[in-house]
């Protein structure tokens, strides 16, 4: 499950346009204790202009819930992403200025955005195609990821045209 947790924050990365250099699954030691995976994102600190900036934030929020939102979606079955809650909430708590009382609403719709990413054909036959490849290799890179995207997006729209 840790392989389609960390395609999850790919695919949130592809769709909202986050830069991030490979995705890796393995035991990890981190902060929050051991983790099986990483995704290698370059979040940006500066962004220009405020309304830029404010999307730019929530669409970082999104990626964070997409991992758990694929798990939920494509196992049925509801992930321990708390490292991510902890992570969404202290962008819109730092980045964003939302009062901590207001968090759990903001944070909702943002969570249900997550969840319809994986309703759309091209991100699940996306990570379908690269679950296996990821378990047996352990790490991919962006371009790797990209070209599979790419791939499963064009494949989406060859079967809608089909009749």
């Amino acid at each position: 499950m840790s392989a389609t947790h960390e395609l999850g924050h790919a695919a949130a990365c592809l769709h909202y346009r986050i830069r991030f250099k490979d995705v890796e699954v393995r035991r990890i030691k981190t902060p929050f204790g051991i983790a099986g995976g990483r995704i290698g994102c370059w979040v940006k600190d500066s962004v220009i202009g405020l309304h830029v900036r404010e999307r730019y934030w929530r669409n970082v929020i999104v990626m964070l819930f997409a991992g758990d939102a694929a798990v939920q979606a494509l196992w049925f079955h509801t992930g321990g992403a708390t490292q991510d809650e902890k992570d969404a909430r202290k962008i819109a708590i730092r980045r964003l200025n939302i009062p901590q009382t207001q968090v759990d609403c903001f944070l909702e719709p943002l969570r249900q955005k997550a969840l319809t990413l994986f309703r759309k054909p091209e991100v699940v036959n996306m990570i379908d195609s690269l679950y296996s490849v990821l378990v047996e290799k352990g790490k991919l890179s962006h371009r790797e990821i990209r070209m599979a995207y790419r791939n499963a997006k064009l494949d989406s729209i060859v079967k809608e045209t089909e009749f």
